[in-house]
């Protein structure tokens, strides 16, 4: 009965014990880095893990991380000793002395303490082994101007596991720029591994504003307070950082600027073009134009078209469009390749290239031009080889027309006797019913063109559309923009032009040659039909 009453006893001295409980609150440094963290640490000496730690008397001047519970009980020479810890990440938002307040858990009080935080380079005596800086290229700046961010996260600790979050800026889209780089560097004797990430960051409304750089959250590794003889451990220490706010002042368009509106430090127009400036009906005159632009995305970059006089038709190819950074500057550049196909034999001149930008730097505008340039072409020698040369023929005529002789008119009289007399019998002679076909020329070009639509000959097909052409309105184009305007027939002319496509065009090697085939054998058709209501029938 004794023993019982002893052991009540105790038990409720023991309940009485952790009763009671006493609550501390400790900081990992004091002085502390604005934009660097510590780690917050509120112990209550009893098993309190139910009760939750109120922290919103610090969120005015610091961030608050998430806060972590654990707990530990220890019994030592049957002695039981319990144990609640909250863990909590603090990231300072200015320099200055602050209080840690009082911390209530349980009816229980903490003591309240000061702490100082310092500004990054004054905290020369504090160990920095997480740290953030950042970059913004331009803090002025117009609308719509890009403006490169670069982030670089400072890592002398092992990391464990960490995430990054995204900058923050009204009125402004915001955006990674490439893949995150790493790389190491010796920063005041201590090794640092360097994780660098970038953001393009483009304003859309003007006015002031402040950019809020990312807040980095993770874990490092630390040494463990607890030693073996043999052994050390290491265990994991949460850690947050962030980098300074930046002021941004954002300008509006300027109201003389001229075009689509193009903000850039530099625009250059250049142009990769062949020598020669004589070239054949039919032969593709090649253009490529390169338009690079300073602090300006892929998708400001404007479209770059080419004003072609008549008898001139250019087929684009699709534009190549890159970007990178030099010195901490966005270049974008766009490269459009043309091939240009004369018509018709000429001197033509290509209209001058121009693109107009506004200079962030001079705050004018500005424009990026190439010059016009003139080009001859001259007919294809296969085409004026199938040209006739009546010529000499006409002014031979002419010569005998202009010596009149009285001979002329006995030759006369004798031609008209013979072919009287050749009528007369051919009449005596003549089956009941007679037809005379009157056939212009040969039928070569047209199986020459269909032999090379069957075969898939591109370039060969373009060769003989104007001789068959020819032979089917029975005249003598010299180029096939005069025949096509001639016939003006609306799918013929868009099937050439499907062929001249895929010859000069981007879509090499993509024709398909049935279109062309059949308005060629409909053409065809329908100029052979003419031909036989022309045909001449004699009747007895």
């Amino acid at each position: 009965m004794v023993r019982l009453l002893i052991t009540l006893i105790f038990c409720a001295l023991s309940i009485q014990a952790h009763a009671t409980t006493k609550i501390t609150a400790t900081v990992d440094q004091n002085p502390a880095v604005v934009n660097q963290s510590l780690l917050l640490e509120v112990t209550a000496d009893d098993s309190l893990g139910d009760k939750t730690l109120d922290l919103s008397a610090l969120e005015q001047d610091f961030l608050v991380g998430r806060t972590s519970v654990s707990s530990q009980t220890q019994s030592i020479n049957f002695k039981t000793t319990r144990k609640t810890i909250w863990r909590t990440v603090l990231v300072p938002k200015k320099v200055g002395q602050f209080t840690i307040p009082a911390f209530e858990i349980d009816g229980q009080f903490s003591e309240a303490f000061q702490l100082s935080v310092q500004a990054a380079n004054e905290a020369s005596s504090v160990a920095n082994d997480v740290f953030m800086t950042v970059d913004l290229s331009q803090h002025d700046i117009y609308v719509q101007q890009q403006s490169l961010l670069t982030v670089r996260l400072h890592l002398a600790a092992e990391l464990q596991r960490g995430s990054l979050s995204e900058p923050i800026m009204p009125n402004a889209l915001i955006e990674q720029f490439g893949k995150d780089t790493e790389q190491q560097e010796i920063i005041d004797g201590k090794r640092y591994n360097i994780i660098e990430r970038k953001y393009l960051v483009k304003p859309q409304q003007s006015g002031q504003y402040t950019l809020t750089p990312p807040l980095f959250s993770g874990e490092v590794m630390v040494p463990s307070a607890r030693r073996g003889n043999f052994l050390s451990f290491n265990t994991t220490k949460p850690v947050s950082v962030a980098g300074e706010k930046i002021a941004v002042t954002v300008k509006p368009q300027p109201s003389e600027a001229q075009g689509d509106w193009l903000p850039s430090e530099l625009v250059i127009l250049a142009e990769e073009q062949s020598e020669q400036s004589t070239f054949f009906v039919g032969d593709p005159i090649t253009r490529k134009i390169t338009l690079t632009a300073v602090g300006v995305s892929q998708e400001q970059l404007p479209q770059i078209n080419l004003s072609l006089p008549d008898g001139l038709r250019a087929y684009a190819d699709q534009p190549q469009i890159t970007s990178g950074t030099r010195e901490s500057r966005l270049i974008s550049q766009s490269t459009t390749s043309f091939a240009i196909v004369a018509l018709k034999p000429g001197t033509y001149t290509m209209p001058a290239v121009t693109i107009p930008w506004w200079n962030t730097i001079t705050n004018r505008q500005e424009f990026a031009t190439i010059n016009a340039q003139t080009v001859t072409v001259e007919a294809s020698p296969d085409i004026i080889s199938e040209v006739p040369t009546t010529s000499d023929e006409t002014n031979t005529v002419t010569v005998i027309e202009t010596q009149a002789h009285w001979l002329q008119w006995l030759f006369l009289a004798l031609w008209l006797a013979t072919l009287a007399a050749w009528f007369f019998t051919w009449y005596l002679q003549r089956p009941k019913s007679q037809t005379v076909a009157i056939k212009n020329g040969t039928n070569k070009p047209y199986l020459a063109l269909l032999a090379a639509l069957k075969q898939q000959q591109a370039s060969q097909s373009l060769q003989l559309l104007l001789p068959w052409l020819n032979q089917v309105l029975n005249s003598q184009f010299v180029s096939l923009a005069q025949a096509t305007a001639h016939i003006n027939d609306s799918a013929l002319n868009a099937a050439i032009a499907e062929l001249e496509a895929s010859l000069y065009g981007s879509n090499e090697g993509s024709w398909n040659s049935q279109t062309l085939l059949a308005q060629v054998q409909k053409i065809n058709k329908v100029s052979y039909a003419k031909q036989e209501e022309g045909t001449l029938k004699i009747n007895p």
